[in-house]
């Protein structure tokens, strides 16, 4: 873990929701001294400190490590799949954030649909 990328993200993080990242750590339960830590002693934070500021901060771990979510992939040799993902962020879902429960409930709801 690149502990100056996980600051930065927090930041950045905390930036775009209008607070102090010693604040969303003080008022997360990740404690006061997790940002100064970091910065200063190159503190690795523990995964359930970046699971309370990422609850605090309405983001994904993998926000706060800076790690790449895949997206979920749908099998199709005709390319229709990567249309259905347009389609789906046309409407405004951010298909990289779907969970594999949201997928099979997209599959369902599809399914549904073309039933006769």
């Amino acid at each position: 873990m690149d502990v100056m990328k996980v600051v930065q993200n927090i930041q950045e993080l905390c930036n775009s929701k209008g607070v102090k990242p010693t604040v969303a750590a003080r008022e997360s339960g990740a404690g006061k001294d997790l940002i100064t830590n970091m910065k200063k002693r190159g503190t690795q934070p523990s995964i359930e400190k970046i699971r309370l500021l990422a609850e605090y901060l309405g983001c994904s771990v993998s926000d706060i490590l800076g790690e790449k979510e895949k997206e979920p992939t749908i099998v199709s040799d005709d390319g229709h799949a990567a249309k259905l993902a347009q389609a789906l962020r046309d409407i405004g879902i951010d298909v990289a954030q779907l969970s594999e429960a949201d997928v099979r409930k997209i599959a369902k709801l599809a399914k549904t649909l073309f039933e006769e």
